[in-house]
């Protein structure tokens, strides 16, 4: 089982990670349909739940959810956002990862950090290129139990 212990650990899997600027930037229109929609997994039930929060001006988000660990993973209806705080939690990782992220502009000016509404959307999202790229890194542990967010 690999697990990362040091953000050094941390920092090379990042330089390793392309981001894509483009899904922080863009404006999405919740009006049109969209394209997002998780991976089929025999082993884990997804659904879609609606969470109230201030941060978005419809007041609430569109979520597929699931449980992981203990932890319910998430990624955004809308944007493919994906709630890292909870997918870090649930691949048991052992140190701050955002601590490491303050390293990367690039990454910290896409990060979305949720502090009101309910206490399970609150917490570090990322694009959903750069989670994928870094599950992808440091997920081998759960990799079957991350198909529904990146198949």
């Amino acid at each position: 089982m690999f697990q990362v212990s040091h953000p050094a650990e941390i920092h090379h899997h990042l330089s390793l990670t392309s981001l894509s600027t483009q899904s922080a930037t863009s404006n999405v229109d919740r009006n049109k349909s969209t394209n997002i929609q998780p991976f089929p997994s025999t082993v884990h039930r997804v659904i879609e739940v609606q969470y109230q929060t201030s941060t978005d001006p419809t007041g609430y988000i569109s979520v597929f959810q699931y449980p992981l660990n203990g932890h319910v993973m998430m990624m955004n209806k809308y944007d493919g956002y994906v709630l890292w705080s909870a997918l870090w939690k649930g691949m048991r990782k052992l140190v701050d990862a955002i601590e490491t992220f303050k390293m990367y502009p690039l990454i910290m000016q896409a990060i979305r950090n949720i502090k009101d509404g309910s206490s399970a959307i609150q917490g570090t999202w990322l694009p959903y290129d750069v989670a994928r790229n870094l599950a992808l890194r440091i997920g081998w542990n759960i990799k079957e139990d991350l198909i529904p967010l990146f198949g």
